[in-house]
Formats: structure tokens, C-alpha cells, sequence
């Protein structure tokens, strides 16, 4: 009998940066007002979409790690299948526990600095007020008793404005001069990690989460002001 071939080695350093450009595209979302947008627009939209996530989820298919090779089989699965149905893949408890364990096998084997973001009622604590270029995880950690998240904003650097003056202007105008980079998700006493690709600027992190959330799925949201109208604000530079 002939011995079974063995596995080719897996390259720790490209599955991880993979991992992480996947994360980028799939968290950032298609580029497209499904509220406004015509069907022929969202179609579109989906299309580029699936051209920049697919080639990603097939490379982590075939080069994943024994330790998260069945996480990265149940989301590549999910993922596939939203595309057909529009349901997000991520509303799944089985999906969301085999993120978080992709997460934590890179936080501990990528190499990568971590960045410890304590939250609570209502701001961001143990965050520097600079971090270093390159790919940084931030692990964080939900102490507060409503639901947080960490939306990371990179503002343009033709901006001059402060944090406070942005903060002031129209939903849409603020946008316009700020880049989306990354985001963790956490309910009152969870965790999340997040891999975000830090290039020299100027960045916020903010909570829009309402005022008064302590759950999310039993209903509408309350009807209270975003946590970052109560300080829930961080802003930081990236040398």
C-alpha cells in the first residue's frame, strides 16, 4: 500500500494577512444603499462585492490551519450561502463562535500586537493615544451593562477638523471625509477581536450603539442617543 501524501504546509503569515483582508471587505459590507438603491444597483453591487471576497474565502479553503480548519469550513459555508439568500451570515450563534475562534488562534500565533480596549458605560478605556503602523488587534472587552461596539474611523488627511467639530456635522458630510477601517461587537460581559491595517494618520473610535440596549434581537432598538453623543469617543494618531 502507498502511505497518504502528506499536507502541504500551511503559511501562518499569509492565512492571517488573508484572514484579515477578508474581514475588511466582509465587514465594510457591499457598497450600496439597499434602503434607495434600485434592484439592478444592489445586484451590481453584489457582484463586486462576491468578486473581492470569493477569491479570499477560496485561498482560506484550501490553506487553513488544522486548529481552525472546521471554523474556517462552517463561515466559508455561511458566507457563500448569504449570497443566495441575503441573510447575514453572522446572525448564526455557530457562525459568530467560529469567527471568535479564528480570532483567537490569530491573536495568539499571528504575531501581531494587542491592543486591550475596555468598555464601558459610556467610554473606551485602556486604549494609547498612539499606535504604531502595521496590523494591530485590538481584543475588546464589553464591562459595561448595555451593548458596545467599536466603529474605527480613519479621517482623511486633507481634514482639518477635530474629532468634536466632526462629530457636530451631518451624518453623510462626516462620512464623506472619514474611511471606515474596522469594528468589534460585544454585549454586556463578552469579548471580540478585531485585525485592523494601521497607516500613519489620524483616527476615532466610536460607539453608536443606543442609549439603553442591553440586548440585541428582542426587537426594535431603543429610541435613546447614540452612546457617542454621552463620550463614548476615542480619538488616536497611528505614527
Amino acid at each position: 500500500t502507498t502511505a497518504p501524501a502528506e499536507a502541504e504546509p500551511v503559511d501562518i503569515e499569509e492565512f492571517c494577512s488573508t484572514v484579515i483582508a477578508a474581514d475588511a471587505i466582509a465587514s465594510a459590507g457591499p457598497q450600496v444603499d439597499f434602503a434607495t438603491a434600485t434592484n439592478d444597483e444592489i445586484g451590481a453591487a453584489m457582484e463586486v462585492f462576491g468578486e473581492a471576497l470569493i477569491p479570499l474565502l477560496d485561498q482560506l479553503s484550501v490553506a487553513s490551519p488544522a486548529e481552525v480548519a472546521d471554523a474556517v469550513a462552517t463561515i466559508d459555508s455561511a458566507v457563500r450561502e448569504s449570497f443566495e439568500t441575503g441573510d447575514d451570515p453572522f446572525a448564526d450563534p455557530v457562525v459568530l463562535q467560529a469567527d471568535h475562534t479564528i480570532d483567537r488562534y490569530m491573536a495568539e500565533n499571528c504575531g501581531y500586537e494587542m491592543i486591550m480596549v475596555d468598555a464601558v458605560d459610556y467610554a473606551f478605556e485602556g486604549v494609547p493615544g498612539e499606535l504604531p503602523t502595521g496590523t494591530v488587534g485590538f481584543e475588546f472587552d464589553n464591562q459595561g451593562t448595555e451593548v458596545h461596539e467599536m466603529i474605527v474611523m480613519r479621517i482623511n488627511d486633507d481634514v482639518d477638523a477635530t474629532v468634536e467639530e466632526l462629530l457636530q456635522l451631518p451624518e453623510e458630510e462626516a462620512m464623506s471625509m472619514t474611511q471606515y477601517v474596522g469594528a468589534a461587537f460585544a454585549p454586556p460581559g463578552k469579548s471580540d477581536i478585531t485585525f485592523i491595517d494601521l497607516v500613519p494618520g489620524r483616527y476615532v473610535m466610536l460607539c453608536f450603539i443606543p442609549v439603553g440596549t442591553v440586548n440585541i434581537g428582542d426587537g426594535p432598538p431603543p429610541e435613546g442617543p447614540p452612546h457617542v453623543m454621552h463620550g463614548m469617543v476615542h480619538a488616536f494618531t497611528v505614527a
